[in-house]
């Protein structure tokens, strides 16, 4: 009552405190208005204003979240052939209804397809211009991705999703095997690395050219950077589904803070959805995909000692793969080779 009562003028103040005079009870009146509030901005499409008039107080965002849970799904026409939407979580219908993209939770002018890994089939979501070019770039890799509500996909344009490559069948074993995944982190050496002082850019000179009886311009490589240190952490990683016989092992040469959300990684699923988005190469990548979505549980043995087999320990040799295919990089210091730390 005390906090109430600053909130008046200040000469009324006193009697709010004492209880001379009292605050009106609108939680009835407020109730009735909030609801036609919120259905003239749900239907309006203005997400802005919604959100803005729930934060009143929790009676409001309730009806606003209760109004979002009992939304129909959209009835859409879909080029790719019959695909629902991804509308399963709240920020998802979220998104649907205040056109918003699903991908970075800006304005939405696109619709994408996806492969929805918790359910196992193709879905459709909202996306911006850049998003949505950001999925067809990724068609050669099928890579991973976070919607804004936390679900999990598979980013690969409508080649790669609609083809033979990647089915629903594929999708479902993908799902299974994330939930039973095993995996093992091996930190293996800290490296540094340096560029070449020869930037991108090459100076040309102009030199005569007999043959065409005219002047013609030859390149000259000159320096144009300046040499920076690159750090970068080698780690191994070993893959294995419980019941498979086959595992799969990865190098990975990454920045620290990659490495840290890896190794710190709560479960080994949440591992395998960091790689398959961010972590891997394209090689590595494909690899992995092609693993989790084809390997088989094998049926339970008698023995539960061999069901729970631990994982082997990947080995820790660097293989300095950061470099292998940068021609401009030159390695520096490996704490795996010298024994000292980078």
């Amino acid at each position: 009552m005390l906090r109430r009562a600053e909130s008046v003028q200040r000469s009324q103040s006193l009697y709010y405190a004492l209880g001379a005079k009292r605050f009106a009870d609108l939680s009835t009146v407020l109730h009735c208005v909030a609801e036609v509030i919120l259905e003239y901005a749900v239907r309006g499409r203005d997400g802005a204003f919604a959100f803005r008039f729930a934060s009143m107080n929790k009676e409001t965002r309730q009806l606003l979240f209760e109004a979002m849970r009992n939304l129909p799904v959209p009835i859409m026409f879909d080029p790719w052939g019959g695909n629902g939407p991804a509308f399963s979580t709240l920020r998802d219908r979220v998104s649907w209804q205040f056109v918003q993209c699903q991908l970075c939770g800006g304005e939405a002018s696109q619709r994408s397809l996806v492969v929805l890994v918790q359910e196992a089939r193709n879905a459709i979501i909202r996306t911006c211009n850049q998003c949505d070019q950001r999925t067809h770039a990724e068609r050669i890799a099928t890579r991973g991705a976070f919607l804004t509500g936390k679900s999990f996909v598979l980013l690969g344009g409508n080649t790669a999703l609609t083809g033979n490559a990647f089915d629903v069948s594929c999708a479902e074993t993908l799902r299974r095997n994330l939930d039973s995944v095993r995996t093992k982190v091996v930190k293996v050496a800290r490296q540094k690395w340096t560029t070449s002082p020869i930037g991108p850019r090459a100076a040309r000179r102009i030199v005569p050219s007999p043959d065409l009886g005219r002047r013609a311009s030859a390149a000259l490589a000159v320096a144009g950077g300046k040499a920076r240190v690159i750090k970068s952490v080698e780690i191994a990683i070993v893959v294995a589904i419980p019941g498979c016989s086959a595992t799969q092992v990865f190098h990975l040469c990454i920045s620290e803070p990659t490495a840290t959300k890896l190794v710190e990684a709560p479960s080994s699923t949440d591992r395998i959805k960091i790689m398959l988005s961010s972590a891997l190469n394209l090689r590595q990548h494909r690899t992995l995909l092609h693993y989790m979505s084809t390997a088989v549980e094998s049926p339970l043995t008698s023995d539960p000692r061999k069901n729970a087999t631990p994982l082997k320990t990947p080995p820790a040799v660097c293989t300095h793969a950061y470099g292998a295919f940068r021609p401009n990089i030159h390695l520096l210091r490996c704490s795996g080779c010298t024994g000292r730390d980078a």
